[in-house]
């Protein structure tokens, strides 16, 4: 995602960001506001109430790590460092410090994180399992490792019943509708997924440089090719 039209402290924003998150009503110390974040590779976390004027975020002092993903829930912004055990927490998304504790892993590459089912899971590429909290990430465990095999993970999405976990280079899927029973889904060939979406009951994950589109009309469990025209 590339922010080009808002601005930064009213200065026109031109910084490339891997994620973007929204927490509905956040409270501050003085009303409830809403609240748009974005992270990216650039260690700089930005935050916005209308997703056209932003502002720089307060990191932990001497942050240099990179960000790929950033999720709100349960009144907590978390967002995992970039190959590292650390991770990044908020309660209103200008402030930012530290977890509490270290992951028992280095979360890798490219980690995604999301809440869902009354906890907070962060996948680890090339490590089996998921890490799992559920004292708004305080504390960690690694956990599934039997269940869930090694893979380039990319996103994790929400649908109406599941939660899925997609990868980007791999033909591999999971889905959950209650976080502790995963099943495996495989895609119909291997393709660079780049982004992913769901809506009214269908899920479709769009790669990078192919005309083929992949969706899943049953929240995940099956995927389908969908072509597209030879232009896209």
């Amino acid at each position: 995602v590339n922010i080009q039209t808002g601005t930064i402290s009213g200065d026109e924003v031109s910084q490339t960001v891997s994620a973007i998150c929204y927490s509905g009503c956040v409270a501050t110390f003085d009303n409830e506001v809403t609240r748009y974040v974005a992270v990216g590779y650039n260690n700089k976390i930005y935050y916005s109430a209308d997703g056209k004027t932003w502002n720089l975020a307060t990191l932990s002092e001497g942050f240099t790590g990179k960000l790929y993903d950033v999720a709100f829930g349960n009144g907590v912004f978390i967002a995992p460092v970039y190959n590292t055990t650390k991770i990044l927490t908020s309660n209103d998304g200008i402030t930012w410090t530290y977890g509490a504790n270290d992951l028992p892993i280095n979360c890798g590459p490219w980690p995604c994180v999301i809440y869902a089912f009354n906890k907070w899971f962060i996948a680890a590429r090339n490590y089996t399992g998921l890490l799992e909290s559920t004292d708004n990430g305080q504390s960690w465990n690694h956990t599934h490792e039997d269940t869930i095999n090694s893979a380039n993970w990319m996103r994790f999405l929400r649908t109406d019943n599941h939660l899925l976990l997609l990868s980007y280079y791999d033909t591999a899927s999971y889905y959950t509708n209650d976080g502790e029973t995963w099943h495996f889904s495989q895609y119909p060939q291997r393709h660079s997924i780049r982004g992913c979406c769901y809506h009214n009951g269908l899920a479709i994950l769009a790669p990078y440089n192919s005309a083929t589109l992949l969706y899943s009309w049953n929240e995940g469990k099956n995927w389908y090719p969908a072509s597209m025209p030879a232009s896209y």
